[in-house]
Parts: C-alpha cells; sequence; structure tokens
C-alpha cells in the first residue's frame, strides 16, 4: 500500500506560492512540459490540502498552455495507516519511503509503501 508521506513544513507554512517540481522536460511529440504545485488552502483538523499541478507546455511552433488540475487531497500519517491496517486484519511487514525499498526517513517527504499480509 502505498499513500503520499506529508512534508509538515509545508502543511504548516503559510506561504502559497507555486513551486517548480519537475523541470522542462521534451515529449514525444516535441511540447516541453514542466510541472509545479501550489496548496491553495489545508484544512488540519480534516487533514485535506486543496492542492494544483500546474503544468506548462510550449508547443514546438511556439504556442504556450498553462493547465490546472486542482483537486482536494487526503493526507494520512505513519500511525493511522499502521492503526487501519491492524484494524481491518493485517500485520504491517516493512514500511519504506519510497519503491525503491529505501528505509522510512532516507527520503523525505517521500513515500509511505507498506507490506502488510493478512494476520
Amino acid at each position: 500500500m502505498d499513500v503520499f508521506n506529508p512534508s509538515l513544513g509545508r502543511l504548516v507554512d503559510d506561504n502559497r506560492q507555486e513551486v517548480e517540481e519537475i523541470a522542462p522536460q521534451q515529449m514525444p511529440d516535441g511540447r516541453n512540459v514542466a510541472r509545479s504545485t501550489r496548496t491553495d488552502s489545508i484544512d488540519l483538523d480534516n487533514q485535506v490540502q486543496h492542492f494544483g499541478l500546474i503544468y506548462y507546455g510550449t508547443h514546438p511552433d511556439g504556442r504556450e498552455e498553462r493547465t490546472v488540475h486542482a483537486f482536494p487531497f487526503r493526507y494520512f500519517f505513519r500511525y493511522e495507516i499502521e492503526h487501519l491496517l491492524a484494524r481491518s486484519g493485517f500485520e504491517v511487514e516493512a514500511l519504506y519511503c519510497d519503491f525503491d525499498r529505501s528505509l522510512l526517513g532516507a527520503k523525505y517527504p517521500g513515500e509511505l509503501v507498506f507490506v502488510a499480509r493478512k494476520a
């Protein structure tokens, strides 16, 4: 099971600036596409970020486009997932921060990748 591991610093930071996440990359159709992220608001009580992925594309003919995919994003913490798995009859065998099996904490925020089996 894979869930997003939230950055505590970004949860409490009031800076709602757009952050470049992926530098421009050439697509097979010749476009260059970059991606930024933006958190518009955070509902700490319900653990929901109102989040946006912003794509900037430049076509070979010079045309530019901006596409925004905005959505509410529920985040979980490690111990919540461990609790929910246990309540569902699963036992956590391993926990990683990436699919390359990096130990938790090796990459931050990274992911929360749980390996669990039915108990």
